[in-house]
């Protein structure tokens, strides 16, 4: 305990990592293979001081920052677990990517398929014992190109992936097959009917918006919202990092603080943050959300679930007189007070029905504004997988619509 009680908080994190690939690229193939491990010391005096190296030799820490800061008391994870760690062999990996490259719905020669199956051992080594995850998680990208233009499809889930799951992905497969076939079609949105426009995010769109809307709810945000901060009632957000099947599943966090369902926003109220000890040690949330073994820990979401609503999507669409539907994206951001959406895919919706892809430039949401008009949110919900700065993260979010600026 000598060796601990110099210092505010010690300790050792490794991480062990291993990778099958198997890629499709415009009818070439690939199978790779990758592993690595990285080790590190981490020391807590007020302010964080972390060496790291890629190898199994712990480097020593030969210089230790002092700062004014402190770590909020938390409960540490002592434990070790496994989940979503299969035997598979490359073979049902290539027969995978192959069942897809030759699905019937396009050529082989203008799709890609990359695909890795993810074995990560992470172990933090602390005063109060040593935290263990092994975890195995799939993710997938498919990409379809015509006529200049492409579709993109993301997916990702706990465990490997087998032939048998082509059935259980056969629809987005045909929707992503449809939305190839149309978007050579797609027509700029004339300038006149840029501005205000009733809109419904589906899908990737929806997530994005809740993924964007996390960074202001992280404790060490310089655009944090205030508790209190109202948007519409019919949103309501919560951080599950048991969510199942999520890749970003996990019993304990980055410090090894045991983690916990964490409600973020309650009926359009902004009741809770992303928090770290360092952060919760300032006052600013509870600990348990840090990302970041070899840098400072920071605040990430796993799977942020947006309470489903009542509207079925045909109801949605057969309310709605005139909107724009987005679907998957090319990106997203926010700055300020605005959430910035650039649609991969958009669609005209008239009359209950969608009439023809359009292209358009981005849609603007402010947080003081648009998000508070928010009417109605379907009850399925769907599952974006993505990565962010290293760190899996998913948003489960139904359709959503809204007001917003239209460019």
């Amino acid at each position: 305990m000598k060796v601990w009680s110099m210092y505010m908080y010690r300790d050792v994190v490794r991480l062990y990592s291993r990778v099958l690939e198997v890629a499709w690229r415009l009818g070439s193939f690939e199978v790779n293979r990758y592993e690595a491990v990285f080790s590190g010391q981490r020391v807590y005096a007020g302010a964080w001081t972390i060496v790291s190296s890629s190898s199994e030799q712990v480097p020593k820490v030969k210089r230790i920052v002092k700062g004014s800061g402190r770590l909020a008391p938390a409960k540490l994870y002592s434990s070790k677990y496994s989940v979503g760690v299969e035997s598979v062999h490359e073979n049902e990996l290539i027969e995978f990517v192959e069942a897809i490259a030759n699905f019937e719905k396009w050529n082989p020669n203008e799709v890609e398929i990359d695909l890795t199956y993810n074995i990560e051992k992470r172990v933090i080594e602390h005063p109060e014992g040593v935290a263990e995850e092994v975890k195995g998680f799939t993710l997938i990208n498919i990409a379809v190109a015509r006529k200049g233009r492409a579709v993109s499809l993301g997916i990702g889930f706990l465990g490997a992936p087998r032939r048998s799951h082509i059935g259980a992905i056969k629809g987005f497969l045909e929707d992503l097959a449809t939305r190839a076939h149309l978007l050579p079609r797609a027509q700029r949105l004339n300038p006149l009917a840029a501005g205000k426009w009733t809109i419904i995010l589906y899908r990737d769109a929806a997530a994005a918006l809740v993924h964007e809307l996390s960074h202001l709810l992280e404790a060490t945000s310089l655009q944090r919202l205030p508790l209190g901060f109202r948007v519409s009632e019919e949103l309501s957000i919560q951080d599950d990092p048991f969510y199942p099947q999520s890749p970003a599943y996990r019993l304990f966090d980055d410090e090894a603080v045991e983690v916990k369902r964490k409600t973020l926003v309650d009926a359009g109220i902004v009741v809770g943050y992303l928090s770290t000890r360092e952060a919760a040690g300032a006052g600013i949330g509870e600990p348990g959300n840090a990302f970041g073994l070899f840098h400072r820990p920071i605040p990430r979401h796993t799977t942020l679930c947006v309470k489903p609503g009542d509207w079925r999507e045909n109801e949605l669409f057969e309310e709605t007189r005139q909107a724009i539907l987005i679907d998957e994206i090319l990106e997203a951001n926010v700055a300020d007070d605005v959430i910035t959406i650039v649609p991969e895919t958009a669609w005209l919706v008239e009359k209950g029905t969608i009439v023809k892809p359009v292209i358009v430039s981005r849609v603007r949401i402010r947080v003081s504004r648009e998000l508070k008009t928010i009417d109605a949110v379907t009850r399925t919900p769907w599952l974006r997988v993505g990565v962010e700065k290293g760190a899996i993260v998913c948003e489960l979010a139904p359709a959503i619509r809204l007001q917003a600026y239209v460019d």
